[in-house]
């Protein structure tokens, strides 16, 4: 089996093609990570900050011989090294392709297309202010809600250069809301929101849903608001999640407490 990958660098409009050679399974997460690496390192010609634009593509066979397909793009910041920072996801999902537990799958191809640039662009959120059917906006530590009620979602956003943009959400309080709950307002780039990456079991009841939950995990440039209730102490109620995507990565969050009357 072949990784492939293209990397363009937009400073310098450098660009390079490679090729690896994987003879087991088990070992294509961990080469097809390191190809993108020193790809991406030599086509930059240095290790540092930066930001990049990734899409991997990955092809194999389930155990009944059926083909799959992980389509999946994301936007990477980092301020000490973007050659690791554009391929550690890559690694993860990979790794928890090849070990799912769900069944046996083969890798059949890997290809990454990689878009970087020196200058370390990423939005961190400042401030949340939310509106109650059209009330006015207010920075808040907790709501009160009915269910049905919309809320509107203003979120400041601060830039790598200290400009601020405002970009808004809006959600409606699902109709089985009920007691307690979280209003999550965060950046994809945050650890705001679990990664089914760490433990497929919780996102997934096989391997064809577990395809589906990594495809659709939150990307880094994704503004999220991720509403939950909660039946118990653990037990998770009533949800819902809005997002809309920038143009970069994103960072940081803040949490608001939420009764449903």
């Amino acid at each position: 089996m072949r990784v492939k990958s293209h990397v363009v660098d937009q400073t310098t409009g450098n660009q390079r093609r490679g090729k690896s050679a994987v003879t087991s399974n088990g070992w294509v997460p961990t080469v097809t990570a390191l190809h993108g690496l020193y790809n991406i390192e030599a086509t930059m010609d240095r290790v540092g900050p930066g930001s990049s634009h990734v899409r991997l593509v990955v092809t194999g066979r389930r155990q009944d011989g059926r083909s799959w397909t992980l389509d999946r793009t994301n936007t990477f910041f980092d301020e000490s090294n973007i050659s690791y920072a554009s391929v550690e996801e890559t690694l993860r999902m990979l790794a928890t392709i090849e070990s799912n537990g769900f069944e046996r799958v083969t890798f059949t191809s890997v290809e990454i297309s990689a878009s970087l640039e020196s200058s370390a662009k990423r939005f961190v959120i400042s401030q949340v202010a939310i509106s109650k059917n059209g009330g006015p906006y207010r920075v808040i530590d907790e709501l009160r809600v009915r269910p049905g009620d919309v809320l509107g979602i203003r979120v400041r956003l601060r830039s790598n250069t200290g400009a601020t943009v405002t970009k808004a959400l809006s959600m409606t309080v699902p109709a089985k809301a009920s007691g307690t709950g979280v209003l999550s307002v965060a950046g994809g780039a945050s650890d705001y929101f679990d990664s089914c990456s760490w433990d497929p079991s919780s996102c997934a009841n096989g391997f064809g849903s577990l395809l589906k939950a990594l495809q659709n995990s939150p990307r880094n440039n994704d503004l999220s608001a991720d509403l939950k209730f909660y039946d118990g102490f653990d037990d998770v109620g009533a949800t819902k999640r809005v997002k809309r995507a920038l143009d970069r990565a994103i960072f940081g969050g803040v949490e608001i407490y939420i009764l449903a009357r």
